[in-house]
């Protein structure tokens, strides 16, 4: 089952598995969100926006909405 990278906890990991929204698709694969690729939640700011993913020895803060639209598989769920 795929769930929005807005629903995972501080500190989960998690595949990112579709990129949902095509007007975002572009600007999150330029930032390194690309299919395939683990994340991990490195911090979620109060009232969940924005949230910190690191990935690919890189960080990034992504805004609830653009978050929304990553979907993923946690390892639990594998």
């Amino acid at each position: 089952m795929l769930t929005p990278l807005t629903e995972l906890k501080q500190g989960q990991r998690a595949v990112i598995k579709q990129i949902v929204d095509a007007d975002r698709l572009n600007a999150l694969i330029e930032m390194g969100c690309v299919e395939g690729e683990e994340v991990f939640i490195e911090n979620i700011a109060p009232y969940g926006d924005p949230i910190a993913i690191q990935f690919a020895s890189q960080k990034l803060a992504l805004r609830k909405v653009d978050a929304q639209c990553i979907l993923v598989t946690t390892y639990d769920k594998m």
